[in-house]
């Protein structure tokens, strides 16, 4: 099997981001599930998390795009 390479990693790092950040989203999202009206605390936390994912997320697609970008292109 061959060893995971820097770029795979990020892969599966950003990949892993992006799961969290969706369900982050959908934790804001069942807040008002069924027209319940959540509490202030329980809206800011959800939100703090979501938009805490959603950094992370972005974060870990800009440094794939750049070793993707300075990633020799394989086909010759």
């Amino acid at each position: 099997m061959a060893k995971p390479t820097e770029i795979d990693k990020l892969r599966r790092a950003f990949a892993k981001a992006q799961a969290e950040s969706e369900k982050c989203a959908d934790a804001v999202a069942a807040l008002y599930a069924g027209g319940g009206h959540p509490t202030r605390a329980r809206l800011t936390t959800a939100n703090a998390r979501w938009a805490r994912a959603a950094e992370d997320r972005d974060r870990r697609r800009e440094m794939l795009n750049a070793a993707l970008a300075a990633a020799p292109d394989p086909k010759p």
